[in-house]
Protein backbone atom coordinates (compact mmCIF):
# COMPACT_ATOMS: atom_id res chain seq x y z
CA UNK A 1 0.00 0.00 0.00
CA UNK A 2 1.84 3.19 -1.07
CA UNK A 3 5.34 1.24 -0.56
CA UNK A 4 4.10 0.22 2.99
CA UNK A 5 3.39 -3.24 3.67
CA UNK A 6 -0.09 -4.49 5.98
CA UNK A 7 -1.02 -7.40 7.36
CA UNK A 8 -4.17 -8.49 8.23
CA UNK A 9 -5.78 -12.10 8.68
CA UNK A 10 -8.35 -13.31 6.46
CA UNK A 11 -10.93 -13.95 9.04
CA UNK A 12 -10.31 -10.26 9.85
CA UNK A 13 -11.57 -9.31 6.25
CA UNK A 14 -14.33 -11.87 6.32
CA UNK A 15 -15.78 -9.82 9.03
CA UNK A 16 -17.43 -7.33 5.98
CA UNK A 17 -17.83 -9.62 2.74
CA UNK A 18 -19.61 -6.65 1.05
CA UNK A 19 -15.87 -4.35 0.87
CA UNK A 20 -13.17 -4.79 -1.24
CA UNK A 21 -11.08 -6.55 1.41
CA UNK A 22 -14.10 -8.96 2.56
CA UNK A 23 -14.69 -9.96 -1.07
CA UNK A 24 -10.90 -10.62 -1.99
CA UNK A 25 -10.93 -13.13 1.17
CA UNK A 26 -13.30 -14.60 -0.47
CA UNK A 27 -12.30 -14.65 -4.12
CA UNK A 28 -11.63 -18.11 -5.24
CA UNK A 29 -9.76 -17.73 -8.52
CA UNK A 30 -7.41 -15.17 -10.82
CA UNK A 31 -9.81 -13.25 -12.36
CA UNK A 32 -12.10 -12.66 -9.64
CA UNK A 33 -8.70 -11.25 -7.24
CA UNK A 34 -7.44 -9.54 -10.13
CA UNK A 35 -10.82 -7.16 -10.30
CA UNK A 36 -9.93 -6.31 -6.50
CA UNK A 37 -6.02 -5.34 -6.45
CA UNK A 38 -3.78 -4.19 -9.06
CA UNK A 39 -1.26 -7.06 -8.83
CA UNK A 40 -0.49 -10.28 -6.00
CA UNK A 41 2.37 -12.97 -5.59
CA UNK A 42 0.14 -16.31 -4.83
CA UNK A 43 3.82 -17.36 -3.44
CA UNK A 44 4.32 -14.56 -1.11
CA UNK A 45 0.60 -14.21 -0.11
CA UNK A 46 0.68 -10.57 -1.10
CA UNK A 47 -2.15 -8.53 -2.91
CA UNK A 48 -0.79 -4.90 -4.18
CA UNK A 49 -2.95 -1.69 -4.20
CA UNK A 50 -1.96 1.60 -5.49
CA UNK A 51 -3.96 3.49 -3.30
CA UNK A 52 -2.88 6.29 -0.22
CA UNK A 53 -1.39 4.35 2.96
CA UNK A 54 -2.60 7.13 4.94
CA UNK A 55 -6.05 6.28 4.61
CA UNK A 56 -5.80 2.58 4.24
CA UNK A 57 -4.73 2.90 8.08
CA UNK A 58 -7.95 3.79 8.94
CA UNK A 59 -9.42 1.42 6.74
CA UNK A 60 -7.52 -1.81 7.83
CA UNK A 61 -7.96 -0.49 11.68
CA UNK A 62 -11.84 -0.22 10.91
CA UNK A 63 -12.03 -3.99 10.29
CA UNK A 64 -10.06 -4.93 13.35
CA UNK A 65 -11.89 -2.64 15.86
CA UNK A 66 -14.88 -2.22 14.17
CA UNK A 67 -14.55 1.57 14.49
CA UNK A 68 -14.33 4.16 11.64
CA UNK A 69 -12.55 7.34 12.47
CA UNK A 70 -11.88 10.10 10.00
CA UNK A 71 -8.16 10.80 8.74
CA UNK A 72 -8.27 14.62 10.08
CA UNK A 73 -5.02 15.29 7.46
CA UNK A 74 -6.31 14.04 4.21
CA UNK A 75 -8.75 16.28 1.96
CA UNK A 76 -12.13 15.19 3.05
CA UNK A 77 -13.05 14.37 -0.85
CA UNK A 78 -9.69 12.09 -1.09
CA UNK A 79 -10.91 10.08 2.49
CA UNK A 80 -14.61 9.92 1.61
CA UNK A 81 -13.33 8.29 -2.37
CA UNK A 82 -10.72 6.38 -0.73
CA UNK A 83 -13.98 4.86 1.33
CA UNK A 84 -15.84 4.13 -1.97
CA UNK A 85 -12.74 2.36 -3.53
CA UNK A 86 -12.62 0.46 -0.26
CA UNK A 87 -16.31 -0.41 -0.50
CA UNK A 88 -16.76 0.93 3.46
CA UNK A 89 -19.75 2.94 3.86
CA UNK A 90 -19.79 6.21 5.03
CA UNK A 91 -22.59 5.10 7.53
CA UNK A 92 -19.85 3.09 9.64
CA UNK A 93 -18.37 6.30 10.65
CA UNK A 94 -18.24 6.97 14.39
CA UNK A 95 -20.84 9.44 16.02
CA UNK A 96 -17.60 11.31 16.87
CA UNK A 97 -16.74 11.64 13.46
CA UNK A 98 -20.05 11.79 11.56
CA UNK A 99 -20.53 15.37 12.07
CA UNK A 100 -17.61 16.75 11.49
CA UNK A 101 -16.76 14.58 8.51
CA UNK A 102 -19.98 15.37 6.70
CA UNK A 103 -19.61 19.27 7.56
CA UNK A 104 -16.04 19.11 6.26
CA UNK A 105 -17.62 17.21 2.72
CA UNK A 106 -20.56 19.55 2.39
CA UNK A 107 -18.70 22.58 2.72
CA UNK A 108 -15.74 21.52 0.35
CA UNK A 109 -18.48 20.86 -2.64
CA UNK A 110 -20.58 23.66 -1.97
CA UNK A 111 -17.11 25.84 -2.28
CA UNK A 112 -16.48 23.88 -5.68
CA UNK A 113 -19.68 24.77 -6.79
CA UNK A 114 -19.34 28.21 -6.07
CA UNK A 115 -16.08 28.44 -7.62
CA UNK A 116 -17.66 26.18 -11.12
CA UNK A 117 -20.58 28.86 -10.94
CA UNK A 118 -18.19 31.89 -10.51
CA UNK A 119 -16.23 30.67 -13.57
CA UNK A 120 -18.72 29.75 -16.02
CA UNK A 121 -20.28 32.95 -15.14
CA UNK A 122 -17.25 34.86 -15.91
CA UNK A 123 -16.54 33.48 -19.14
CA UNK A 124 -19.85 33.48 -20.40
CA UNK A 125 -20.03 37.58 -19.80
CA UNK A 126 -16.77 38.58 -21.36
CA UNK A 127 -16.46 39.88 -24.70
CA UNK A 128 -13.09 40.68 -25.56
CA UNK A 129 -13.64 42.05 -29.46
CA UNK A 130 -10.99 40.86 -31.40
CA UNK A 131 -8.47 43.94 -31.44
CA UNK A 132 -4.41 43.64 -31.54
CA UNK A 133 -4.65 43.72 -27.03
CA UNK A 134 -7.45 42.01 -26.49
CA UNK A 135 -4.99 38.85 -25.33
CA UNK A 136 -3.13 41.40 -22.45
CA UNK A 137 -6.54 43.37 -22.03
CA UNK A 138 -7.81 40.08 -20.26
CA UNK A 139 -4.72 38.91 -18.87
CA UNK A 140 -4.75 42.38 -17.16
CA UNK A 141 -8.46 42.01 -15.91
CA UNK A 142 -8.02 38.62 -14.96
CA UNK A 143 -4.85 39.55 -12.52
CA UNK A 144 -6.96 42.40 -11.29
CA UNK A 145 -10.14 41.07 -10.70
CA UNK A 146 -9.89 36.94 -10.76
CA UNK A 147 -7.67 35.80 -8.21
CA UNK A 148 -8.88 32.23 -8.99
CA UNK A 149 -7.72 32.52 -12.67
CA UNK A 150 -3.38 32.53 -12.14
CA UNK A 151 -0.78 32.10 -9.72
CA UNK A 152 0.13 35.55 -10.56
CA UNK A 153 -3.30 37.05 -9.79
CA UNK A 154 -3.67 35.00 -6.58
CA UNK A 155 -0.30 36.31 -5.62
CA UNK A 156 -1.26 39.94 -6.13
CA UNK A 157 -4.58 39.13 -4.42
CA UNK A 158 -2.43 38.02 -1.39
CA UNK A 159 0.00 41.16 -1.45
CA UNK A 160 -3.40 43.63 -1.88
CA UNK A 161 -4.82 41.59 1.97
CA UNK A 162 -1.21 42.49 3.55
CA UNK A 163 -1.68 46.49 2.56
CA UNK A 164 0.82 45.87 -0.66
CA UNK A 165 -0.88 47.12 -3.98
CA UNK A 166 0.22 46.86 -7.65
CA UNK A 167 -0.41 50.31 -9.66
CA UNK A 168 -0.25 49.98 -13.69
CA UNK A 169 -0.34 52.58 -15.95
CA UNK A 170 -3.04 53.19 -18.34
CA UNK A 171 -0.78 51.70 -21.52
CA UNK A 172 -3.69 50.00 -23.21
CA UNK A 173 -6.68 51.30 -24.43
CA UNK A 174 -10.25 49.47 -24.92
CA UNK A 175 -11.05 48.64 -28.44
CA UNK A 176 -14.61 49.14 -29.41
Amino acid sequence: MGGEKHEALWSTLRTYPRTRLGRLALASDHDEIMELCDAYSLVDNEYFFDRHPRSFKSILNFYRTHRLHVVDEMCVLAFSGDLEYWGVDELYLELCCQNKFNTRKEHVIEEMKKQTKDIRNDEEVEEWGDGKCVHYQRFLWDLMEKPHTSFAAKVRRKKERKGCSLKLNPFLRWSA
